[in-house]
């Protein structure tokens, strides 16, 4: 049986890509052509709400919380910060919680923990103009001790 290979340049394409998509996925780069495809894979609203959680020092330091540095099952995160304005006073706390004690465990010096809510109209863009700011407003704080959690600028009481 006389088999037909297809060319080398095309063999070494197929390779390169299927090598280049691995390590993506191995390492989690978020290359657009190659993984995330998030360009079209999310729908396009009128009003965006995100969440940005970051770790406040001693010093009153803001840094970001990187989730990619905790254990792995704190990584699947993105679901849960998604929900969070939805989510129970007593929810929030533990979610809070649990992300202040994970990061403590790994040696990040933060008393307290923000999560800031952002809100932004994309739509509608006339011409080239860009497109709104974030709007960010604190959300949520809660630190080391209980005692002293906080939503909206308001103290709440700790189940």
């Amino acid at each position: 049986m006389d088999e037909q290979r297809p060319p080398r340049w095309t063999r070494w394409f197929v390779w390169t890509f299927l090598g280049s998509f691995l390590v993506c996925g191995a390492t989690g780069l978020d290359t657009w052509s190659l993984t995330g495809f998030r360009l079209f894979s999310r729908v396009r609203v009128e009003h965006e709400v995100s969440r940005e959680i970051v770790a406040v020092d001693a010093l009153g330091r803001e840094h970001q919380l990187r989730f990619a540095r905790l254990p792995r099952a704190y990584q699947g995160s993105l679901t849960v910060v998604k929900a969070f304005g939805s989510l129970p006073t007593s929810g929030r706390v533990q979610v809070c919680q649990a992300w202040m004690d994970a990061a403590i465990r790994l040696g990040d010096r933060a008393t307290s923990l923000r999560i800031y809510r952002g809100d932004r109209d994309p739509l509608p863009r006339k011409g080239q103009r860009p497109a709104a700011p974030v709007t960010k407003t604190l959300e949520y704080s809660c630190s080391s001790s209980p005692a002293t959690e906080r939503s909206n600028g308001a103290a709440d009481a700790t189940p």
